[in-house]
């Protein structure tokens, strides 16, 4: 009798540590999201660096949307970008070849601040 009320209270003791492990993460996940509505940066990659954006716009209503390029040319910045929406892009690579493409939501990601 005794065995086992030691090892149901050593259990309840592991449990409520584990619970409140749990609960540091989910704090530490809210922040991170807040962080991220705060900044509303987002990203997508390109697959060639390129030289220029010409234009940047939703797909549903054509209403622009505020970019820029990073240095290498590789990965296109959206601010306050509307998630869940497709984007139109054209670009100028900088072999000096133009091209126009939508980026679905699925390829635009979050830019997570560093801790």
């Amino acid at each position: 009798m005794r065995y086992l009320l030691s090892l149901l209270i050593i259990f309840i003791c592991f449990s409520v540590t584990s619970l409140h492990g749990q609960s540091l993460i989910d704090e530490k996940i809210q922040k991170i999201e807040l962080e991220q509505n705060k900044s509303s940066l987002f990203q997508f990659y390109l697959d060639e660096p390129a030289k220029k954006i010409l234009k940047l716009e939703y797909e549903s209503d054509g209403k622009e949307i505020d970019g820029e390029l990073s240095e290498d040319g590789k990965t296109v910045y959206l601010k306050d970008y509307k998630a869940k929406s497709r984007v139109k892009a054209s670009v100028v690579y900088r072999t000096g070849k133009k091209d126009s493409f939508t980026k679905s939501s699925c390829y635009i990601d979050p830019v997570i601040p560093i801790l």
